[in-house]
């Protein structure tokens, strides 16, 4: 394809004008300012040229001719094959362009396509200068001709992608091992806590089996002693009723004794006199006597048995008691000063009183009568009272035994000896009622159980968020390691401190925001220095911290005054030129990050309308007209400054360490929490603890409800055996009841007349008393009465005196009693125990003495009375028989309250037994699913190897201190990790390693193809240089092995010369020489068409021929417009194009020379 037709139309100097070009060899001629160059600089334009400076202009309208409005150009191309072609390329004053492509409108891309298809560009044109820019060049230089014909950017393209691919995978390679090292790191540190948790798990295991053992000897001993201790307890309780039991029989028995001997007693009295009635209450006393002193050994024996010893603090007490005594004493001492005077005055008075009733010339024989009347009737009424009291004692016990008897008889009719039912009914409901309480412990227990799940459950979220805090902890403290070299400048530390201080100080634009680590090289990019700006609340608070910074010379900080600051919020233009970014904008930047609504101004500053595109090349579009950058972090700004290259993540010091206090912050808060959840574990542990102590109790008690009911059942069997043959005891019973009754009727009898006795001597002495009381009122008027009166009332308070001296007496012989029994309670037991055995000794002589004497006053008593021998033989007989009785009952009781005691002893043994035995099961059920290794053959004998076993397992527990059981499941939950993390890093190793392959590998291709057309274009060059010069000339690389790595020069051999470098030759050999390098280079890629502009300007006369000669040649094959001034060079040219100067601006000549 070759230039037909060049069309021009106020282009420049040329008004109006028009050539046709010859296929081979055109030069355009004429005068340096004819205008010439313009036709070049027309080429330019119709190829698309938008380089004013190319066309040689400075601003656009210097392309159109003088006044007009439109410069336009227009190029026909001609194709044997494709036809002809017309470009049009028009432009106005106002910079809007027109592209023409066959008469039809088109864009400027698809001219510059259709030109690329046909090996048509600027690149055709060797424009003023280049050659002489050719032979200047350094060595460099000059090669990088070479690498763009054989295009070696290409490679260098590839290159540059796999060395930014080798980047990529390097930056992963290393943030891979760092992580893996991290991990590494991490795992080590757990690896310490898993051998401790399962050395722990592992020992608490043989702790639990040991512990459970343990309690299993003691629950199977317990059991064995519950058991023993309430069959003990129950036997004592047996035997303690049946002493009881024959105790009241001996009662009976002793009670019918005592009325039979009462019976004899009362026959005794009626037929005795005085002196036999003396002995009878002298024999009653010494019996009584003897009575008090079995008493009095009973206690004695009782006391050696319960003797203990005295725990109180003697000392304290001793002090308080001698007090009390000192002061006992002193108020007893004025007490008997007090009671002497008053009864000194009273002596007194009854002397005056007694001699004037002894003046019996003052009374009538009549008052003295009177008087020994009175005095008999008052001794016959003492008399009958004592009588009377008598009587009625008889009368009551003889009631009392009827009563007694009548109850008997009521039970013996009714049958009823115990009545079990009650105990049946009561042990019923004590059973129902353990059953409840069992089945509310254990309805406890498994709400408990629940909770203590659902605490697990709490507990092990705690320690998962425990170890997450600690990783991420890890993990952000070694990239602060590695971030030094993002620290934040002392300045900004400052001001960044003063936060606390300063509610107006919010913090960097970086601090108040996130987004997605995707898209973080991007929004880092975008931000660039304005990252660490710091964001306050008004422009007065920036100022006053520029003061702070000022004062303290701390450097300097950018801040953004929200009340001030301006940003740019997206807006309708901006989103018509995102769309135009097609499916590589992905959208606004800032709709990318998030931010509190307050901060929207500083970050609409930060990013504006900033757009996110997803590659470079195909953003060319928005180049210029809209701020935007590439998720690679390439950067293009709206007034088209491109920045770009490697880009990654940095890391944000501050926010690192933000984050970092943030995960340290929750760490703590995990480990507080944990803390509260195991207290509270601890709390419902004790708790659940007590419910199973309160169900091993429960059981306890229906274990021994169960024994206790067999107990009653066998009990009632027993008495059931006894009631039978009852009717001839109740026969007896009733006829005793009524001879009881009639003694009693004949008593009340007894007891009337003995009240009807004594008031009619109490009205005889009331007489009497008047008599006395008229005659001395009559002889001595009132004044008797008054000493009478007096005397009555010393005598009152000398009673009161009295009284309260014997109470103070009373109380100094307690407070004494009380200070020497607390001196005594220092003397040792045996002491207490010899004292108790000689008050037995002392009690046995004295019924060994009493029994004597009863001997002699009953043989006295027989020989006073033979008469009443029968009497007193069966009294006696009866007496003994009481005695014996009372023996027994005494024995019986004296077994009854040993019974009581162990009853009261094993009740508390078993209730020990009984407490620890439920405290066991307790602790057991908390071992529960444990499995014990030969459980039946435990006994007491392991006892003590389990024991040391327990403590050694405990001693190493404890030497384990804090253990992390989670670490196990972590452990290998981060050895999986790790693993994956460790052949990622392989993987990326061998990515790595074939990614060095690949660069090698076209580092190899690079230098293939470059000398593939380094040689192609060196012997095109040897064939031009020896077509134009008699000798060889050729390229040189300064370095074959690395060409890349030197320069290209070119040298010359010839005929009859050295060998010569370009450097070294004449300036036209240079021109020359550059000319056939540029033609050499361009032979690699022929083009149609070669367009010179003045490219021979720097040749001589020889050489100008020369070159006429060689493109003369060239342009068999291709078409050569050249423009020139040298007649040598256009003489040989086969179309001719003269141009001049005139006043309506550059004419046109053309002259065929080829015709």
């Amino acid at each position: 394809m070759f230039v037909k037709e060049l069309t021009l139309k106020n282009f420049k100097s040329f008004k109006s004008a028009s050539l046709n070009f010859n296929q081979g060899f055109n030069c355009i001629v004429g005068p340096n300012g004819s205008g010439k160059s313009n036709t070049i600089d027309s080429l330019l334009f119709a190829f698309g040229e938008n380089s004013l400076r190319s066309m040689r202009v400075k601003k656009i309208s210097d392309l159109i001719f003088q006044s007009s409005g439109i410069a336009e150009v227009s190029l026909v191309l001609e194709d044997a094959e494709k036809g002809k072609h017309e470009i049009r390329r028009a432009v106005r004053r106002d910079g809007k362009v027109k592209y023409m492509l066959d008469g039809k409108r088109a864009k400027k891309y698809v001219v510059t396509e259709f030109l690329a298809q046909n090996a048509l560009s600027t690149q055709n044109i060797i424009k003023q200068g280049e050659v002489q820019r050719i032979v200047e060049m350094n060595p460099r230089d000059r090669r990088t001709l070479i690498d763009v014909v054989a295009n070696v950017s290409e490679y260098e393209q590839k290159k540059n992608e796999a060395f930014r691919e080798l980047e990529t995978v390097q930056e992963r390679l290393r943030e891979a091992n760092a992580i893996l090292s991290e991990r590494e790191g991490y795992l080590k540190a757990l690896e310490k806590e898993k051998d401790d948790a399962q050395k722990y798990i592992s020992l608490k295991k043989q702790l639990d089996e040991f512990r459970a053992s343990l309690l299993l000897v003691d629950i199977k001993v317990m059991s064995r002693e519950f058991e023993s201790a309430l069959a003990a307890m129950l036997d004592s309780q047996n035997k303690a009723d049946a002493a009881r039991k024959s105790i009241v029989e001996l009662e009976q028995s002793i009670a019918e004794k005592h009325e039979a001997k009462e019976g004899i007693h009362a026959l005794i009295m009626q037929r005795s006199e005085g002196k036999q009635l003396i002995l009878e209450r002298e024999v009653q006393e010494l019996h009584t006597s003897i009575e008090k002193a079995k008493t009095l050994i009973e206690e004695k024996k009782a006391q050696l048995q319960k003797s203990e010893s005295r725990t109180h603090e003697l000392k304290l007490e001793l002090m308080r008691a001698g007090d009390e005594v000192s002061g006992a004493t002193s108020r007893m001492k004025e007490g008997h000063e007090e009671v002497a005077a008053v009864q000194k005055i009273y002596d007194e008075e009854k002397a005056k009183y007694d001699r004037v009733l002894k003046d019996s010339d003052s009374f009538s024989q009549q008052f003295h009568d009177a008087r020994t009347a009175f005095e008999k009737a008052n001794g016959d009424m003492q008399s009958c009272k004592d009588e009377l009291n008598a009587l009625q004692a008889q009368v009551s016990v003889s009631r009392e035994t009827a009563r007694m008897k009548q109850d008997e008889l009521e039970r013996l009719k009714a049958g009823d000896f115990v009545d079990y039912s009650g105990k049946k009914e009561e042990l019923a409901q004590r059973r129902k009622l353990a059953q409840k309480e069992f089945k509310d412990a254990e309805a406890s227990g498994d709400e408990l159980f629940k909770e203590e799940k659902r605490l697990n459950e709490e507990i092990r979220s705690w320690e998962q968020t425990l170890l997450r805090a600690k990783e991420k902890i890890y993990d952000l403290s070694n990239r602060l390691k590695h971030g030094r070299e993002f620290e934040v400048s002392r300045s900004l530390q400052a001001v960044l401190e003063m936060q606390s201080k300063d509610k107006g100080i919010y913090g960097t634009l970086e601090q108040l925001c996130s987004y997605d680590p995707k898209y973080a090289v991007p929004v880092q990019v975008a931000m660039g220095p304005r990252a660490n700006y710091v964001v306050v609340d008004s422009f007065r608070t920036a100022s006053k911290t520029v003061e702070f910074l000022k004062q303290n010379r701390l450097g300097r900080v950018s801040f953004i005054p929200l009340d001030k600051i301006h940003g740019h919020k997206p807006n309708a233009e901006d989103d018509e030129l995102r769309k135009k970014g097609g499916s590589n904008a992905l959208g606004f930047l800032i709709d990318f990050v998030e931010y509190d609504e307050k901060y929207a101004r500083a970050f609409q500053y930060a990013f504006g309308s900033t757009v996110l595109m997803k590659a470079l090349a195909p953003a060319e579009p928005l180049v210029g007209k809209i701020r935007f950058v590439t998720m690679d972090g390439d950067i293009a700004e709206s007034s088209g400054l491109l920045t770009g290259g490697n880009a990654s993540e940095r890391i944000n010091v501050l926010k690192v360490k933000a984050e970092l206090d943030e995960w340290d912050k929750k760490a703590k808060s995990a480990e507080e929490s944990r803390k509260a959840v195991l207290n509270e574990m601890e709390d419902l542990r004790e708790k659940m603890s007590g419910v199973r102590k309160s169900k091993a109790e429960a059981e306890l008690r229906l274990k021994a409800i169960e024994i206790e009911a067999a107990h009653v059942e066998n009990e009632e069997k027993r008495d059931s055996e006894k009631q039978s043959n009852i009717s001839s005891a109740i026969a007896r019973l009733r006829k005793e009841v009524k001879e009881l009754d009639a003694k009693c009727a004949d008593g009340d009898e007894q007891r009337t007349a003995l009240i009807k006795r004594l008031s009619e001597l109490n009205i005889f002495a009331l007489e009497q008393k008047e008599k006395i009381d008229f005659e001395k009122e009559k002889n001595y008027g009132i004044s008797l009465k008054e000493k009478e009166k007096r005397l009555g009332e010393l005598k009152i308070r000398l009673s009161e005196l009295q009284n309260q001296l014997a109470s103070l007496q009373t109380q100094h012989s307690v407070y004494e009693k009380q200070f020497n029994s607390l001196r005594s309670q220092q003397e040792t037991a045996e002491k207490e125990d010899v004292l108790a055995r000689n008050a037995i000794e002392e009690a046995d002589a004295l019924i060994k003495e009493n029994t004597r004497a009863i001997r002699e006053k009953q043989a006295e008593l027989k020989t006073v009375t033979g008469a009443l021998k029968d009497l007193y033989e069966q009294r006696e007989s009866l007496e003994k028989h009481i005695a014996k009785l009372g023996n027994q009952k005494g024995d019986l009781q004296f077994k009854r309250e040993r019974f009581e005691r162990e009853y009261n002893e094993f009740n508390v043994n078993k209730v020990r037994i009984e407490t620890n035995l439920a405290n066991s099961k307790a602790e057991y059920a908390e071992y529960e699913g444990i499995e014990i290794p030969n459980a039946d053959a435990l006994s007491q004998e392991v006892k003590p190897e389990l024991m040391a076993r327990a403590r050694s397992a405990e001693e190493q527990i404890t030497s384990l201190g804090a253990v992390n059981l989670r670490a196990v499941e972590e452990y290998g939950t981060r050895s999986q990790e790790f693993a994956v993390q460790k052949q990622r890093v392989k993987q990326l190793f061998e990515e790595r390693e074939a990614v060095i392959s690949m660069i090698n590998e076209i580092e190899g291709k690079k230098i293939n193809t470059f000398m593939q057309t380094f040689d192609f274009v060196n012997e095109n060059f040897k064939r031009l240089f020896s077509q134009v010069f008699r000798g060889n000339g050729s390229l040189f690389l300064e370095n074959k092995t690395n060409p890349f790595e030197g320069g290209l020069t070119i040298e010359a051999n010839l005929e009859g010369k050295e060998v010569k470098y370009l450097e070294l030759m004449s300036g036209g050999e240079k021109s020359l020489i550059a000319l056939m390098f540029i033609f050499a280079i361009q032979s690699h890629s022929p083009f149609s068409i070669y367009i010179l502009d003045e490219a021979d300007a720097a040749l001589d006369h020889e050489n100008s021929r020369k070159l006429a000669q060689l493109l003369k040649e060239l342009s068999k094959n291709s078409q050569f417009l050249v423009v020139s001034h040298n007649q040598n060079v256009y003489r040989d040219a086969d179309t001719l194009v003269g141009v001049a100067m005139t006043k309506d601006g550059s004419k046109l000549v053309q002259v065929k020379l080829n015709k």
